[in-house]
């Protein structure tokens, strides 16, 4: 008598997702010389964005040319995200476990690719952004 075996291979579809809202993925507006700290005894400014980052209104504005596309992986592999942009002077992987969990940076992933480590079913519907932060602004990244 023969046995039978079933093996299933399960597919994860890890993707990328950035929040949602009306500016579709933007971390941290530009920062205008309207933007500062009062007093709420006196309401005199404290501090103004100038005065920290100085004159922002003539940096270039971080744009995200390409965006990360989704992965369907197998188990036990790992998932490699991408993105492209100009102007960015860093970057912050940040994963979700379902997209509905808050986002928390991943440790070490602040390079514009981010590789997952082997996958597990546990991963199956994650979400995977990034946040591009430039001199003038940040923008997480949509997918």
């Amino acid at each position: 008598m023969s046995k039978h075996y079933s093996v299933a291979v399960f597919a994860l579809l890890l993707s990328l997702q950035a929040c949602g809202g009306d500016d579709r993925g933007q971390i941290d507006d530009d920062v205008t010389d309207d933007d500062h700290v009062t007093d709420q005894d006196t309401d005199e400014d404290i501090v103004s964005d100038t005065d920290v980052l100085g004159d922002t209104d003539n940096l270039p504005a971080v744009t995200i040319t390409q965006q990360p596309a989704n992965k369907t992986v197998v188990e036990g592999a790992p998932a490699s995200f991408s993105v492209v942009a100009t102007n960015a002077t860093g970057y912050q992987w940040q994963r979700s476990s379902d997209g509905v969990a808050p986002f928390v940076d991943v440790s070490s992933a602040t390079l514009a690719e981010y590789t997952t480590p082997a996958t597990s079913l546990a991963d199956n519907g994650a979400r995977y952004r990034v946040v591009v932060t430039g001199a003038a602004n940040s923008v997480a990244s949509q997918a």
